[in-house]
């Protein structure tokens, strides 16, 4: 029985898993099992193992989900300051990860189930995305509808919310779990008390020892160069995607937005930068993306609030001096960049 179904007379299954689809031509991962009965923890040794024994245990191989940056029962963020489109790019992932799609220049496994909790959307709002991206395969659980339902709020930092969660996933046999915004989501925590988010980081790691994968959507801080709130939350994440606004000469209709990784710890080469665009045309949303250009690396830099020379753009980019030079003449000429009395260059504003 559904964890939902009885608890604050919270919508009932058939509600929350509307239009939910197995993929065609796609194989679906390994079907999860329940969590096995734990044993009582009474001493430390009885889990002391050599290094050769620990080189020797046959572990079984994480799935690749997207891409090799993309793990199964990893932990991922993604982030980006309010109104640039990290929802657009949430849900084109997950829908990926249940069509089998490719994700930009990455090519996803398919098959998986998908739970999205949205928190902040609405069921209007998520209405009109699923209907443009066709995201029929992803289950949704848009909190609104138990709102208006209940009077109740998923918290998710609450451990009855959390247990109510991991018995769905189980249940369900979900692979990944999206939470759409940690800001909505998670209510009590303070963002920059590192000590807090104890009240969430063990939750995370038993849906991770679950073989569930969850992605956290957040926000920027007020500068826009990292996450909102405490560090700490990062330690236990595999990567971090964050977006950034684009500023160049292109015009384009609907959002666009620079994807960069912060954080990549499964791929042994660090995945590049992409120009996205998120373009409705009638009835579907066409997603187009492409290598983020030089420029727009250096755009990217400078936008960050930093004033900086040549050799330290060459220097974070990994390419010739000569180049970002090249570059940065076309800027000043399209004045979007000003070159400073110090040798130092600094973005226009508009």
């Amino acid at each position: 029985m559904s964890a939902f179904k009885n608890a604050d007379n919270l919508p009932d299954e058939d509600e929350l898993l509307e239009g939910e689809v197995t993929p065609k031509e796609v194989t679906p991962p390994a079907t999860k099992q329940s969590t096995p009965k734990l044993s009582k923890l009474e001493s430390l040794s009885k889990y002391y193992s050599s290094g050769k024994t620990i080189r020797e245990r046959a572990i079984p191989e994480q799935q690749k989900y997207c891409g090799d940056w993309y793990m199964e029962g990893t932990l991922g963020f993604i982030y980006a300051p309010p109104g640039i489109g990290k929802s657009w790019l949430s849900m084109h992932l997950t829908t990926c990860l249940a069509d089998g799609k490719d994700f930009g220049p990455f090519e996803c496994i398919g098959g998986l189930k998908v739970l999205y909790i949205d928190g902040e959307m609405g069921i209007a709002n998520l209405k009109e995305r699923i209907e443009l991206l066709k995201s029929d395969s992803v289950t949704y659980l848009c909190t609104q509808d138990i709102i208006e339902d209940t009077g109740k709020f998923i918290n998710l930092a609450d451990k009855k919310y959390q247990n109510m969660i991991i018995d769905e996933c189980l249940e369900h046999k979900f692979d990944v779990l999206v939470i759409d915004n940690l800001s909505c989501l998670f209510s009590g925590v303070c963002e920059n008390d590192a000590d807090d988010w104890d009240l969430v980081l063990p939750w995370l790691l038993e849906l991770r020892s679950m073989g569930v994968s969850v992605i956290i959507v957040h926000h920027t801080n007020k500068s826009g160069t990292s996450m909102r709130g405490t560090s700490r939350r990062e330690d236990a994440a595999q990567w971090i995607i964050k977006l950034s606004r684009v500023s160049d000469d292109e015009e384009t209709e609907g959002a666009t937005f620079m994807t960069s990784f912060d954080k990549n710890r499964e791929a042994k080469k660090r995945p590049p930068d992409l120009r996205w665009e998120f373009i409705t045309k009638g009835t579907v949303m066409d997603v187009q993306w492409r290598e983020a250009k030089t420029r727009d690396l250096i755009l990217e830099l400078l936008d960050e609030g930093n004033d900086l020379k040549i050799a330290d753009i060459a220097e974070t980019l990994g390419i010739k001096r000569n180049a970002v030079s090249n570059q940065l003449k076309r800027l000043i000429r399209d004045k979007q960049v000003t070159k400073l009395s110090s040798g130092l260059y600094s973005k226009l504003t508009s």
